[in-house]
């Protein structure tokens, strides 16, 4: 064998250990991709996509108007997640962000009695001057779907100080859930709606109540509402006071 077909033959014999190279190369990418990615649900390490593995939550509620997805078996339960369907059978009236609270009414939700979410401003509440502050709305309605608050639509109307909603109870004597104060949970009503609970220094102080997406339900034979309204510490300041409803009645100061 002359000499250049010899280099010919080297050469060929390059060509194809760099191509078995190549290929064992790209075989052995694709397994390290399949074990760095491919999620093994139950080896006690969470995972992309996984949400819990050997550690996973059972969902539970103190509030309506939340739902969990996911299960053990899969590692990817998720708790807390804000009712955003008009359905009846869930016991909330949810106001749906992304149709403005305007879908959710009586002939697509059985739980609401209105038309739609709508939000309505009630008193200033001034907690400059005292500790507490007791005031009323009348309007309520039994069955019909509110929430409280002293945040905002905008910034510009955001209201001054700390106050704290502490007790919300009806003309019977029915008190209702208030248990969130400074209105830090993500999926509180006034918060899906786009308003602010800032305080008009920047400050993430204004309340909600109920911590419900969809506020409370008012019980049978209510038509009024006491509410109490409490500085935290000495941090007092005029803040408006907004009711969000989903009734056919407008709350009001009486």
């Amino acid at each position: 064998m002359n000499d250049s077909r010899a280099i010919g033959w080297i050469r060929v014999l390059f060509a194809c250990a760099a191509a078995l190279a190549a290929r064992a190369a790209l075989a052995d990418s694709d397994v390290i991709f399949a074990d760095s990615f491919g999620a093994l649900c139950g080896n006690n390490v969470i995972e992309v996509p996984e949400t819990c593995d050997g550690n996973c939550p059972v969902c539970t509620e103190v509030y309506p108007g939340y739902t969990s997805s996911g299960s053990p078996g899969t590692c990817d339960v998720v708790c807390h997640i804000p009712i955003q369907t008009c359905q009846a059978g869930d016991s909330v009236c949810p106001f749906v962000a992304a149709s403005a609270g305007a879908q959710c009414s009586a002939q697509t939700d059985a739980e609401c009695t209105g038309s739609s979410w709508k939000a309505q401003f009630v008193f200033n509440v001034d907690t400059t001057g005292q500790a507490c502050v007791t005031s009323y709305a009348y309007g309520i309605q039994g069955g019909a779907s509110y929430d409280i608050t002293t945040c905002a639509p905008t910034s510009g109307q955001a209201g001054a100080g700390d106050p704290q909603i502490t007790t919300v109870v009806d003309n019977n004597g029915t008190s209702y859930a208030v248990g969130n104060d400074d209105c830090t949970d993500p999926t509180a009503l006034p918060l899906l709606a786009g308003w602010t609970c800032h305080n008009s220094a920047g400050q993430p102080k204004m309340s909600c109540a109920s911590p419900s997406p969809g506020g409370f339900r008012a019980a049978a034979g209510a038509f009024r509402l006491q509410i109490t309204v409490c500085r935290y510490g000495t941090d007092g300041g005029i803040a408006p006071l907004y009711i969000w409803y989903n009734g056919t009645a407008t709350p009001n100061p009486g």
